[in-house]
């Protein structure tokens, strides 16, 4: 089994090369935030630090590396909260698109992101047209808010994942074996202190 080291990421602050945990939040709720941070860690190399960040390695219309619809399409959206239970990851969905709660099911919801009725959600043709471009960013009516700004590295991430054909490589990635979290237990002493958590995902 493969050991991979990841940076760690926060939904509202962005990438950083590890995570700081203030003590106002509970260890299960870092911990729950840590283990969704790091599905989303977009590396593909041992050694996370050596790595440039994602918003880097997608933050340009000009990227040699393809983007990946399991290890980075659907992660993203689970960071962003679009497969969430509150969102499209409810039991009813939302609007017409029903995702897979934290994107669990990636056949499923390629097929529900991909080849919906009148395929506008991904247009392979022109693709800044895509649903999934325009209405995260709030350039077409959402009820959900603006989830990541038009030319932002989210939004060339998923752009580039459609210029290269939204495939579906499910199948082909190695499966998750478990993730671990070091040091496995913080303490904290005073009001304010913060620890450095890290994500090893192993595959």
């Amino acid at each position: 089994m493969r050991k991979r080291e990841f940076p760690v990421i926060f939904p509202q602050k962005g990438i950083t090369q590890g995570a700081w945990a203030k003590q106002d939040k509970t260890m299960k709720q870092t911990l729950r935030i840590v283990a969704l941070a790091a599905m989303m860690a977009l590396v593909s190399t041992p050694f996370a630090q050596s790595l440039p960040s994602p918003s880097q390695r997608f933050g340009s219309e000009t990227v040699d590396e393809a983007a990946s619809f399991r290890k980075h399409v659907i992660p993203l959206l689970g960071v962003r909260g679009c497969n969430g239970r509150e969102c499209h990851g409810s039991f009813a969905g939302k609007g017409d698109l029903q995702l897979s709660l934290f994107g669990y099911e990636f056949d499923k919801d390629h097929g529900e992101i991909v080849h919906d009725e009148d395929e506008i959600r991904v247009d392979r043709e022109q693709p800044e047209n895509s649903l999934i471009l325009l209405k995260p960013t709030l350039q077409e009516k959402h009820k959900g808010k603006l989830l990541f700004e038009k030319g932002g590295w989210e939004y060339q991430l998923i752009l580039n994942w459609i210029k290269n054909g939204a495939k579906n490589d499910s199948k082909s990635i190695p499966e998750f074996g478990h993730l671990e979290i070091v040091p496995p237990s913080l303490q904290f002493n005073e009001s304010g202190q913060t620890k450095r958590l890290q994500a090893i995902v192993h595959w």
